[in-house]
């Protein structure tokens, strides 16, 4: 973190912005760290706040972009193996009490999650289980 400008202009919420910037920190302590040090810098501290599989803390920097400082551990794979990630309804240990409440939430719109594939590689998961590269042979994106 550094001091911002005393000049710099304000930003501004609009088409094309951005609600925050989401950067990884190492550690709790790391993280606790940056929270005096946003104090010092004149930033607004807004919240710190465990998530779970991860732990973050949330500053509106002098300009007034919002700033997202979030351990990378415990990480996702809390209670899903690296194979398994996205293949569940995983939820952090908070929300757990409210599972069945928000699998009917979400029954309602028609999604879901006993029908939830496994995804192994680069790629959109088409019906059938396929996998369509978003890569062409020289690694670039595919928007198709």
């Amino acid at each position: 973190m550094v001091q911002t400008a005393e000049d710099a202009p304000n930003s501004r919420f609009g088409k094309g912005s951005t609600d925050h910037y989401a950067l990884g920190v190492e550690s709790e302590e790391d993280l606790k760290y940056y929270w005096e040090r946003a104090k010092v810098l004149g930033f607004k501290r807004e919240v710190f706040i465990d998530r779970g599989y991860f732990r973050s803390a949330y500053f509106i920097e002098p300009g007034g972009n919002r700033i997202e400082l979030a351990t990378t551990n415990p990480g996702f794979t809390l209670d899903e193996s690296l194979f398994d990630l996205g293949t569940t309804f995983a939820l952090p240990p908070r929300f757990e009490a409210s599972r069945q409440e928000l699998l009917d939430h979400y029954a309602k719109k028609g999604v879901f999650f006993d029908e939830v594939k496994p995804y192994t590689g680069t790629g959109h998961l088409e019906n059938g289980g396929k996998i369509r590269a978003i890569h062409d042979e020289n690694g670039n994106t595919r928007n198709d």
